[in-house]
């Protein structure tokens, strides 16, 4: 029965983002979560003179596309720590973060949001 699980879940694939103020870095693993193996790891970063809004825009086409590519079961959004500098930074990061998981939660995908410490790859 344990084995059955465990290649049940070999498949299973995850994504991760970490946000910056103006682009987000993302990975996909797939695998078990003692022992992932990397998918695909980039960066995205909105085009250049887009106005908030639109960039906004952008990086929640470019989440929905990621999911829409790799097909993750779980999704983790890396939470924006308040030891950042500036607070203008820190406040258009937690915008974006909050883009990305609400374009997930309507795609249907299980979000978790926390540090780094508690992402499992």
């Amino acid at each position: 029965m344990h084995d059955q699980r465990v290649q049940a879940n070999a498949g299973a694939r995850a994504s991760g983002f970490r946000v910056e103020p103006s682009r987000f870095h993302w990975a996909v693993v797939e695998g078990l979560k003692t022992a992932p193996t990397l998918v695909e790891a980039d960066c995205y970063a909105c085009p250049v003179g887009e106005s908030e809004a639109q960039a906004l825009s952008s990086f929640r086409r470019e989440t929905k596309d990621l999911h829409e590519r790799f097909q993750a079961q779980d999704d983790w959004v890396r939470a924006a720590e308040h030891s950042i500098g500036k607070r203008t930074l820190l406040m258009r990061r937690c915008r974006i973060e909050g883009v990305i998981i609400a374009t997930l939660d309507a795609l249907g995908v299980r979000v978790k949001i926390g540090s780094l410490g508690t992402m499992p790859f």
